[in-house]
């Protein structure tokens, strides 16, 4: 709950900054399903984009995307900046993980902010936008031992360029986001604040790689 109040004040904040473009064919609240496929394959256990249809374990995730025409308005012009974008928190379902023998579980959230934007195709019914910007979030690796859960936390500073596909149908949307983050955080894993850490030693993580969802939802 902490994390969607958290959320909803960002991008009341980010708007109250951006302007809407109104009677926008690209305006739609969209529900998602996604995975993140990573540079680094974190010793294996993770799939990574070079080894896609291996074993490892994929990170699955639900996402909550607007999709919007915003507008930036510059000092010497009225008319702004108009560019398509895609807001968007995802939630990474937790999954069990083992590390040198010990079970663990991952789980996290991302957030993506958009700073510029193009139409690529703008048909009544179809578009086809590329849109940039930085996304923020983290990892975590929680063991339970002793009724006690002990954390470990990976932070995530990336700039992103995503591809975006969105269909209306009536007031029914369907989307395709294929979107490639460069994580520049820090890779190593901390121990989260106000919990235990662990002694188990992490290889590094830098979270730099490419997340491909897909989802319906309300076009406005």
């Amino acid at each position: 709950m902490n994390k969607l109040i958290t959320f909803l004040f960002v991008v009341v904040s980010y708007f109250s900054f951006s302007q809407k473009d109104t009677n926008s064919y690209y305006d739609g609240l969209i529900i998602e399903y996604g995975q993140k496929f990573f540079n680094d394959d974190f010793n294996g256990d993770l799939k990574s984009i070079k080894n896609i249809e291996s074993n490892s374990l994929s990170l699955d995730m639900i996402s909550f995307c607007f999709t919007e025409i915003l507008v930036k308005y510059p000092s010497r012009s009225e008319n702004g900046y108009r560019y398509p974008a895609y807001i968007r928190f995802s939630y990474f379902i937790p999954k069990q993980i083992l590390i040198d023998s010990v079970s663990q579980k991952v789980r996290g959230f991302s957030l993506t902010l958009p700073m510029f934007g193009k139409r690529l195709i703008d048909k009544k019914n179809f578009g086809l936008f590329v849109s940039g910007g930085v996304q923020v979030g983290r990892l975590k690796l929680v063991k339970e031992e002793n009724e006690q859960k002990q954390k470990m936390k990976n932070m995530i500073i990336a700039p992103y360029i995503g591809l975006v596909a969105k269909v209306n149908i009536s007031k029914v949307c369907i989307s395709f986001i294929a979107q490639y983050d460069y994580d520049i955080s820090s890779k190593m894993w901390k121990k989260q604040w106000f919990h235990k850490g662990q002694d188990v030693h992490f290889n590094g993580l830098r979270q730099s790689g490419l997340t491909i969802s897909t989802g319906i939802g309300y076009a406005f």
